[in-house]
Protein backbone atom coordinates (compact mmCIF):
# COMPACT_ATOMS: atom_id res chain seq x y z
CA UNK A 1 0.00 0.00 0.00
CA UNK A 2 0.76 3.77 -0.27
CA UNK A 3 1.93 4.15 3.29
CA UNK A 4 4.01 1.59 3.40
CA UNK A 5 5.93 3.11 0.45
CA UNK A 6 5.92 5.69 2.08
CA UNK A 7 6.91 4.81 5.12
CA UNK A 8 9.88 2.75 3.31
CA UNK A 9 11.21 5.85 1.81
CA UNK A 10 10.83 8.40 5.39
CA UNK A 11 12.37 6.09 7.78
CA UNK A 12 15.69 7.19 8.77
CA UNK A 13 16.71 4.56 11.03
CA UNK A 14 15.43 1.29 9.56
CA UNK A 15 16.49 -1.73 12.04
CA UNK A 16 19.13 -3.64 10.41
CA UNK A 17 18.59 -7.43 9.76
CA UNK A 18 21.55 -9.61 8.93
CA UNK A 19 21.58 -12.20 7.10
CA UNK A 20 24.06 -15.01 7.56
CA UNK A 21 25.86 -16.42 4.69
CA UNK A 22 28.81 -18.97 4.10
CA UNK A 23 26.96 -22.36 4.56
CA UNK A 24 24.57 -23.24 1.53
CA UNK A 25 21.91 -21.22 2.94
CA UNK A 26 18.33 -21.20 1.66
CA UNK A 27 17.76 -18.66 -0.66
CA UNK A 28 14.65 -16.30 0.45
CA UNK A 29 12.16 -15.31 -2.33
CA UNK A 30 12.08 -12.25 -4.30
CA UNK A 31 8.12 -12.14 -2.71
CA UNK A 32 9.82 -12.88 0.82
CA UNK A 33 12.91 -10.04 0.34
CA UNK A 34 10.06 -7.51 -0.67
CA UNK A 35 7.51 -8.06 1.94
CA UNK A 36 10.64 -7.97 4.91
CA UNK A 37 12.14 -4.54 3.01
CA UNK A 38 8.02 -2.99 2.74
CA UNK A 39 8.10 -3.49 6.44
CA UNK A 40 11.02 -1.12 7.09
CA UNK A 41 13.75 -3.74 7.70
CA UNK A 42 17.09 -3.48 5.98
CA UNK A 43 18.96 -6.71 5.00
CA UNK A 44 22.44 -6.84 5.11
CA UNK A 45 24.47 -10.18 4.33
CA UNK A 46 27.05 -10.90 6.86
CA UNK A 47 30.02 -13.12 6.90
CA UNK A 48 30.96 -14.03 10.32
CA UNK A 49 34.44 -15.65 8.90
CA UNK A 50 36.18 -12.56 7.79
CA UNK A 51 33.88 -10.30 10.71
CA UNK A 52 35.22 -10.12 14.60
CA UNK A 53 31.42 -10.13 15.66
CA UNK A 54 28.17 -9.47 14.73
CA UNK A 55 28.01 -6.05 13.67
CA UNK A 56 26.83 -3.52 16.63
CA UNK A 57 24.05 -2.30 14.41
CA UNK A 58 22.54 -5.49 13.97
CA UNK A 59 19.18 -5.48 15.26
CA UNK A 60 18.23 -9.07 13.94
CA UNK A 61 20.13 -11.76 12.94
CA UNK A 62 18.76 -13.74 10.31
CA UNK A 63 20.20 -17.58 9.91
CA UNK A 64 18.59 -19.59 7.31
CA UNK A 65 18.82 -22.86 6.95
CA UNK A 66 22.55 -23.66 6.61
CA UNK A 67 23.26 -27.14 4.56
CA UNK A 68 26.90 -27.12 6.74
CA UNK A 69 27.84 -26.49 9.67
CA UNK A 70 28.82 -22.76 10.80
CA UNK A 71 32.29 -22.58 12.35
CA UNK A 72 33.03 -23.13 15.85
CA UNK A 73 34.57 -19.65 15.72
CA UNK A 74 31.00 -18.41 14.25
CA UNK A 75 29.24 -20.59 16.47
CA UNK A 76 30.98 -18.38 19.41
CA UNK A 77 30.31 -15.21 17.91
CA UNK A 78 26.87 -16.09 17.43
CA UNK A 79 26.65 -16.94 20.69
CA UNK A 80 27.99 -14.05 22.29
CA UNK A 81 25.45 -11.69 20.44
CA UNK A 82 22.47 -13.41 21.65
CA UNK A 83 24.07 -13.48 25.10
CA UNK A 84 24.34 -9.19 24.83
CA UNK A 85 20.88 -9.53 24.30
CA UNK A 86 20.61 -10.27 20.90
CA UNK A 87 17.31 -11.04 18.30
CA UNK A 88 18.09 -13.87 16.20
CA UNK A 89 15.56 -15.85 13.65
CA UNK A 90 16.92 -19.23 12.90
CA UNK A 91 15.00 -21.87 10.54
CA UNK A 92 16.86 -25.10 9.78
CA UNK A 93 16.61 -28.21 7.75
CA UNK A 94 16.83 -31.67 7.95
CA UNK A 95 20.67 -32.28 6.05
CA UNK A 96 21.91 -36.07 6.82
CA UNK A 97 25.31 -33.48 7.83
CA UNK A 98 26.44 -33.77 11.20
CA UNK A 99 25.69 -29.52 12.45
CA UNK A 100 27.68 -29.99 15.87
CA UNK A 101 28.27 -26.07 15.73
CA UNK A 102 24.86 -25.09 15.00
CA UNK A 103 23.17 -27.15 17.47
CA UNK A 104 25.23 -25.96 19.51
CA UNK A 105 23.53 -22.08 19.68
CA UNK A 106 20.78 -23.92 19.89
CA UNK A 107 21.01 -26.00 23.02
CA UNK A 108 22.63 -22.91 24.35
CA UNK A 109 18.81 -22.30 24.43
CA UNK A 110 17.31 -25.07 25.43
CA UNK A 111 16.39 -26.69 22.15
CA UNK A 112 17.62 -29.42 20.20
CA UNK A 113 16.61 -31.08 16.72
CA UNK A 114 15.22 -34.97 17.35
CA UNK A 115 16.83 -37.12 14.50
CA UNK A 116 15.09 -37.56 11.01
CA UNK A 117 11.76 -36.01 9.87
CA UNK A 118 8.50 -35.55 11.54
CA UNK A 119 5.52 -37.75 9.89
CA UNK A 120 2.02 -37.06 10.82
CA UNK A 121 0.02 -40.27 12.18
CA UNK A 122 -3.53 -37.67 12.58
CA UNK A 123 -5.03 -37.09 8.99
CA UNK A 124 -6.24 -34.14 10.16
CA UNK A 125 -2.48 -32.64 10.77
CA UNK A 126 -1.35 -33.06 7.06
CA UNK A 127 -1.73 -32.18 3.41
CA UNK A 128 -1.77 -33.29 -0.02
CA UNK A 129 -1.93 -36.90 1.62
CA UNK A 130 1.13 -36.63 2.65
CA UNK A 131 1.95 -37.20 6.30
CA UNK A 132 5.98 -35.43 6.03
CA UNK A 133 3.44 -32.06 5.13
CA UNK A 134 2.56 -31.24 8.40
CA UNK A 135 -0.32 -29.14 9.52
CA UNK A 136 0.36 -27.55 13.15
CA UNK A 137 -1.35 -26.72 15.95
CA UNK A 138 -1.31 -23.01 16.12
CA UNK A 139 -0.85 -22.25 20.10
CA UNK A 140 -2.55 -19.06 21.24
CA UNK A 141 0.89 -16.86 21.69
CA UNK A 142 1.64 -13.23 21.34
CA UNK A 143 3.26 -13.54 18.40
CA UNK A 144 0.59 -16.01 16.66
CA UNK A 145 -2.59 -14.72 18.03
CA UNK A 146 -3.10 -12.99 14.47
CA UNK A 147 -2.57 -15.88 12.68
CA UNK A 148 -4.67 -18.33 15.10
CA UNK A 149 -7.62 -15.83 15.49
CA UNK A 150 -7.72 -15.20 11.30
CA UNK A 151 -7.99 -19.11 11.01
CA UNK A 152 -5.09 -19.24 8.82
CA UNK A 153 -3.17 -22.86 8.32
CA UNK A 154 0.15 -22.90 8.37
CA UNK A 155 2.15 -26.15 6.09
CA UNK A 156 5.35 -27.33 7.12
CA UNK A 157 6.47 -30.12 4.94
CA UNK A 158 9.86 -31.78 5.40
CA UNK A 159 10.21 -30.52 9.31
CA UNK A 160 12.39 -31.47 12.13
CA UNK A 161 11.04 -32.18 15.75
CA UNK A 162 12.23 -29.88 18.45
CA UNK A 163 12.87 -30.90 21.59
CA UNK A 164 12.85 -28.55 24.72
CA UNK A 165 15.69 -29.43 26.94
CA UNK A 166 14.60 -30.19 31.02
CA UNK A 167 18.16 -28.76 32.13
CA UNK A 168 18.27 -25.28 30.76
CA UNK A 169 19.00 -22.05 32.84
CA UNK A 170 16.30 -21.16 34.56
CA UNK A 171 16.35 -17.72 33.00
CA UNK A 172 15.30 -18.89 29.66
CA UNK A 173 11.92 -19.43 29.04
CA UNK A 174 10.88 -21.36 25.94
CA UNK A 175 7.28 -20.65 24.18
CA UNK A 176 5.65 -23.26 22.27
CA UNK A 177 4.35 -21.68 18.68
CA UNK A 178 3.60 -24.87 16.72
CA UNK A 179 2.71 -28.10 17.78
CA UNK A 180 2.34 -31.54 16.02
CA UNK A 181 -0.46 -33.56 17.19
CA UNK A 182 -0.18 -36.29 20.12
CA UNK A 183 0.07 -39.20 16.69
CA UNK A 184 3.09 -37.63 15.19
CA UNK A 185 6.44 -39.58 14.94
CA UNK A 186 10.42 -38.75 13.58
CA UNK A 187 11.32 -40.74 11.49
CA UNK A 188 15.14 -42.15 11.83
CA UNK A 189 15.44 -44.13 8.61
CA UNK A 190 14.56 -42.36 5.70
CA UNK A 191 15.70 -45.08 3.40
CA UNK A 192 13.14 -47.67 5.08
CA UNK A 193 10.39 -46.96 2.10
CA UNK A 194 7.41 -47.27 4.43
CA UNK A 195 5.75 -44.32 5.58
CA UNK A 196 4.73 -45.92 8.61
CA UNK A 197 6.26 -45.80 12.43
CA UNK A 198 8.48 -48.39 12.78
CA UNK A 199 11.04 -49.16 15.46
CA UNK A 200 13.48 -46.77 16.17
CA UNK A 201 11.16 -44.03 15.36
CA UNK A 202 11.06 -41.53 17.75
CA UNK A 203 7.36 -41.20 19.62
CA UNK A 204 6.06 -37.04 19.17
CA UNK A 205 4.62 -34.84 20.26
CA UNK A 206 6.97 -31.80 18.57
CA UNK A 207 7.40 -28.56 18.89
CA UNK A 208 7.88 -27.21 15.21
CA UNK A 209 8.53 -23.13 16.31
CA UNK A 210 9.46 -22.14 19.48
CA UNK A 211 9.90 -18.59 20.49
CA UNK A 212 12.85 -18.69 23.68
CA UNK A 213 13.51 -15.20 25.86
CA UNK A 214 15.93 -14.64 28.36
CA UNK A 215 16.74 -11.46 30.44
CA UNK A 216 20.04 -10.53 30.32
CA UNK A 217 19.89 -7.73 32.50
CA UNK A 218 17.56 -4.46 33.60
CA UNK A 219 17.20 -3.60 29.53
CA UNK A 220 18.16 -6.40 27.49
CA UNK A 221 16.02 -9.03 26.18
CA UNK A 222 17.31 -12.11 24.25
CA UNK A 223 14.77 -13.64 22.02
CA UNK A 224 15.46 -16.01 19.40
CA UNK A 225 12.33 -17.65 17.04
CA UNK A 226 13.45 -20.88 15.36
CA UNK A 227 11.19 -22.88 13.36
CA UNK A 228 12.69 -26.41 11.64
CA UNK A 229 11.66 -26.23 7.93
CA UNK A 230 12.92 -23.51 5.52
CA UNK A 231 10.04 -24.91 3.87
CA UNK A 232 7.78 -22.75 5.30
CA UNK A 233 9.05 -19.67 3.30
CA UNK A 234 8.78 -21.42 0.22
CA UNK A 235 6.13 -19.66 -2.48
CA UNK A 236 4.27 -22.12 -3.16
CA UNK A 237 3.69 -23.86 0.03
CA UNK A 238 2.76 -20.31 1.23
CA UNK A 239 0.17 -20.54 -1.34
CA UNK A 240 -1.55 -23.69 -0.44
CA UNK A 241 -2.18 -22.09 2.99
CA UNK A 242 -3.16 -18.93 1.51
CA UNK A 243 -0.56 -16.90 2.96
CA UNK A 244 -0.53 -17.93 6.58
CA UNK A 245 2.89 -19.09 6.27
CA UNK A 246 3.78 -15.64 5.39
CA UNK A 247 1.73 -13.81 7.95
CA UNK A 248 3.39 -16.13 10.40
CA UNK A 249 7.27 -14.97 9.97
CA UNK A 250 6.38 -11.54 9.41
CA UNK A 251 4.23 -11.73 12.65
CA UNK A 252 7.63 -13.63 13.93
CA UNK A 253 10.33 -10.45 12.50
CA UNK A 254 7.62 -7.83 13.73
CA UNK A 255 7.83 -9.69 17.28
CA UNK A 256 12.09 -9.56 16.75
CA UNK A 257 11.97 -5.86 15.68
CA UNK A 258 10.31 -2.76 16.01
CA UNK A 259 8.31 -2.92 12.67
CA UNK A 260 6.65 0.65 13.08
CA UNK A 261 7.25 3.84 12.55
Amino acid sequence: CIRDRINYVTSDSMPVMYTLEGHDEATMSDTLKDTIQKANIDIQSLNLLTMDSVPDDADILFIFAPAKDISEDEASKIISYLENGGKAMIFSDYTGEKMENFDAVLENYGVSRVDGLVFEGDAQHYAAQMPYYLVPTVNSTDITSDVASSGYYILMPYAQGIRKSDDVRDTVNIESLLTTSDSAYSKTDLNSGSLEKEDGDVDGPFDLGVSITETVDDDKETHIIYYSTSNLLQSQINQMVSGGNEKLVMASLSSLVDTED
